[in-house]
């Protein structure tokens, strides 16, 4: 018999692919089994070739690429992109935990957003990440690098 989830939280893990290599994917999902056991939606935002990665590693937790179109100018349209799902998630779709795997701290206002209509914002970024970004949502999860077979730390490339 399987236990009654219906109390748990709808979580969502909302991952930028173009700031954060795939590499945190365990470190993440290891994470979020501790606390949560599962998660309702994995989403992973990026062009094709920044989410290859993601996909790969998360495949069998049923993650969805998320790519902004390919028009117009490229400057934070994915950032844009993950912002918009994540405020319909929460006012449409009932999500009510947002983890947020970013080091880029053009996601503050999003946590910050996600706690005033009484959401939960879980930032998990590099230690490299700014402070604003480390202390806008309710908890900060430090991401730990994954040696590579070179023995280097795996570092994303610069988007």
């Amino acid at each position: 018999m399987k236990p009654d989830q219906s109390n748990l939280p709808r979580v969502a893990v909302l991952i930028d692919a173009e700031n954060l290599s795939h590499n945190y994917s365990a470190d993440i999902l290891a994470k979020l089994d501790l606390i949560y056991g599962r998660s309702s939606e994995i989403r992973v935002y990026g062009s094709k070739s920044a989410c290859k990665g993601w996909m790969k590693k998360l495949h069998p937790r049923c993650a969805k690429r998320k790519s902004p179109p390919e028009t117009g100018k490229k400057k934070n349209r994915t950032d844009i992109m993950l912002i918009m799902d994540a405020m319909r998630m929460q006012h449409r779709d009932g999500f009510t935990h947002f983890w947020i795997a970013s080091s880029d701290a053009d996601f503050v206002l999003l946590a910050h957003g996600i706690r005033k209509d009484k959401g939960k914002a879980t930032i998990l970024a590099e230690k490299k990440a700014k402070k604003s970004l480390k202390g806008s949502g309710n908890d900060f999860v430090l991401l730990q690098p994954v040696a590579t077979s070179a023995g280097k730390s795996a570092r994303p490339k610069a988007a």
